[in-house]
């Protein structure tokens, strides 16, 4: 998690600055060496870790299955169309890590209900855990970021006022 949000963390800023921008054929570039940078990166790095002696990922590249392979597309997709979406400079890229984010936290909360109410096994102490540092990721995510640039402008409105004395 604390690598999903540094990498978000440089992502967006740099996605920013780099890729929305007027120009279409930046953008473009920018889209398509991100997808080939991060398909190449999802699939060597858990490959390298395997042939390394990580053997959850070893078992892993040993089991690919026809679900495994349906997974991994659809999550391809997503990734273009949410990737898409983050490079158009008229939406709030923000939606979507809120939005996805508060899949998860309503999973696991529907989880905790159910074990609640209707006597089902509840989430894992690492599920809360995990939900917690998903709330926090989000918070740092999420326009809150922008608390101390509110901060300096209320104190430079503040400031001024007072220097400039009575008319």
């Amino acid at each position: 998690l604390a690598a999903y949000l540094t990498g978000y963390s440089m992502r967006l800023p740099c996605m920013t600055y780099v890729g929305k921008v007027d120009d279409r054929e930046v953008t473009r570039r920018y889209f398509v060496t991100e997808i080939l940078v991060a398909a190449s990166l999802l699939v060597t790095v858990p490959a390298i870790l395997a042939l390394g002696g990580v053997s959850a990922l070893r078992d892993g590249y040993s089991e690919l299955s026809v679900n495994t392979l349906t997974i991994g597309f659809f999550y391809a997709c997503l990734y273009t169309f949410c990737t898409l979406i983050y490079l158009d400079r008229r939406e709030n890229t923000f939606t979507i890590p809120l939005f996805c984010g508060s899949s998860l936290l309503a999973g696991i909360s529907a989880s905790f209900l159910l074990s609640r109410l209707a006597g089902f096994a509840g989430p894992a102490t690492a599920d809360l855990i995990a939900a917690a540092l998903m709330t926090v990721a989000l918070m740092c995510l999420s326009p809150l970021h922008h608390i101390p640039e509110w901060c300096y402008a209320y104190a430079r409105r503040t400031l001024r006022a007072r220097t400039a004395g009575p008319l």
